[in-house]
């Protein structure tokens, strides 16, 4: 399953049940259909990818789990706000970053800041 730019022009709550549908990919997977989801929004790859291939001029880049692409390819790609706040938590937190997702991030730091 190929999805282009899925989420683009859709309102955030659309937006947010399209992501869960792509997270729920284990399904597919089980039978044995991958999911390619292209996007420029970063933060959104680095929510939902297992893996992540950054391609620049038509060229590979990087490809490996969201966290160690962004980091492993600085030129090629800013690292999304969600994968540099895990990568800090990483410690305390060692479960999260595989894919990063706003939501656990968003409760690692509620947890530290003891809220």
């Amino acid at each position: 399953l190929v999805l282009d730019e899925p989420t683009a022009g859709l309102d955030p709550a659309t937006r947010a049940e399209l992501l869960d549908v792509v997270r729920g990919q284990a399904k597919l997977r089980g039978a044995g259909t991958s999911v390619v989801m292209v996007s420029h929004d970063l933060d959104e790859v680095g929510e939902v990818a297992d893996r992540v291939c950054v391609l620049e001029g038509g060229e590979v880049r990087a490809v490996g789990p969201a966290e160690e692409v962004f980091y492993a390819s600085p030129g090629a790609a800013p690292a999304p706000a969600t994968v540099r706040t895990i990568s800090l938590l990483r410690d305390s937190y060692p479960e999260l970053g595989r894919p990063v997702r706003f939501e656990e991030t968003l409760g690692a730091l509620r947890s530290l800041l003891g809220a």
